[in-house]
């Protein structure tokens, strides 16, 4: 008799690596989003700091 398909321990192999590769994906979103928030709060303060000067200079 032929065997067709996968076996459960294989099935479970490949899931665990799409987990792991999963888990990763979302780490490296995170923080992603959170460098970009930083960045948009920098651009933020410089830009409110530019527009005081060129008040203050009027």
């Amino acid at each position: 008799m032929k065997a067709d398909g996968f076996t459960l321990i294989e099935l479970m192999i490949v899931l665990a690596i799409i987990g792991l590769l999963a888990s990763i994906a979302i780490t490296t979103f995170t923080d992603a989003q959170a460098k970009a928030a930083n960045r948009s709060a920098q651009s933020d303060a410089r830009n409110l700091l530019t527009a005081g000067q060129a008040n203050s200079l009027q």
